[in-house]
């Protein structure tokens, strides 16, 4: 059986001309660069092993990465935008309330009253934030920021994820909007 592999940040760029990468780590508060020593980088179809000879964090889960193989910059570009993943072993241990992303896949969407919304498909990047992309039937998917005041429990035992977005957010698809205050450009009229 094929180890299970673990997504954990993205190529953003190549850095300087000896092959160093610049990684983006889904998790800001992950140390997991700094712990394991092989990493896959890239797509399903096109993935390749590489032994991490070292991480440097820069920014707020941003690594400078030294791949072993990957010696110039040519070679560091090939890589930009592609995906970086772990196997779960190698991660470090999660603490009580922890979770991958990739354990939400598949888990039931649910208000907390318990209505069912949908099943949760993928976590998806907008604008910097994470969602998570949730299936409804006969509905195009909803996404719901994958923030603590959205996402309000998650129980991976039940395969449940606790969601209570904003009073319209469900609705967009049907011409409904979220609630709340709007805000205005500097030049917009008063109305």
């Amino acid at each position: 059986m094929e180890a299970e592999t673990i997504e954990i940040g993205t190529v953003r760029r190549a850095h300087g001309v000896r092959g160093w990468l610049r990684v983006q780590l889904h998790n800001p508060e992950s140390e997991a660069l700094r712990r394991i020593r092989r990493v896959l980088v890239g797509s399903a179809e096109g993935r390749r092993v590489f032994a991490v000879l070292q991480a440097h964090e820069v920014g707020e889960g941003v690594y400078l990465v030294q791949l072993d193989g990957v010696v110039d910059r040519d070679q560091a570009e090939v890589l930009k935008g592609q995906p970086v993943l772990a196997w779960r072993q190698d991660l470090p241990p999660l603490g009580p309330d922890e979770y991958y992303l990739s354990d939400l896949m598949g888990c039931q969407a649910v208000m907390p009253d318990g209505q069912p919304v949908g099943v949760v498909r993928a976590v998806v990047e907008i604008a910097g934030r994470s969602m998570l992309e949730v299936e409804r039937a006969g509905r195009p998917p909803a996404l719901i920021p994958l923030a603590a005041e959205f996402v309000t429990a998650v129980d991976l035992a039940a395969r449940r994820v606790e969601i209570d977005p904003p009073e319209g957010l469900l609705d967009l698809d049907l011409g409904g909007r979220p609630r709340g205050p709007r805000r205005r450009s500097a030049g917009a009229p008063r109305r």
